[in-house]
């Protein structure tokens, strides 16, 4: 699949919003920002948060409350590596993935990957507090 800035791509918006000048829900504006939001459900999903996909998602949000050093930082890299390759295998190729400390309890997540289908390369930055 290869799309082009003419294709159009119509899902929902993530997080889920209403788009009050439409009367309906909002829509992605193209498929990078849809790509996105798809990061995001990983990465702020708990692991058993999902019914019907107990292992989706990332054990961050507990990791937080452990005593921020190199090892845990280590660890939510690999954490995040794995859970974007188990999902989004097919959509996106991860190129690096940094992880700081802003403050105490507040950690930057930065993943940088390539969208397949378009094959634009894509910086994300999340914050993950708890």
């Amino acid at each position: 699949m290869s799309l082009s800035s003419s294709d159009q791509f119509d899902a929902l918006a993530y997080p889920l919003r209403f788009d009050a000048d439409r009367g309906r829900y909002a829509k992605s504006p193209d498929y990078a920002d849809y790509v996105k939001g798809l990061v995001l459900q990983v990465l702020m999903t708990a692991q058993g948060q999902r019914l019907n996909r107990p292992n989706f998602g990332t054990p961050i949000s507990q990791l937080l409350f452990a005593p921020i050093n190199d090892e845990l930082t280590s660890l939510i890299e690999a954490q995040v590596s794995r859970a974007l390759a188990k999902w989004l295998d097919k959509v996106i190729t991860l190129k690096t993935i940094t992880v700081r400390q802003v403050e105490l309890t507040r950690l930057e997540v930065e993943i940088s990957y390539v969208v397949l289908a378009s094959g634009g390369h894509v910086k994300t930055l999340v914050e993950i507090t708890p």
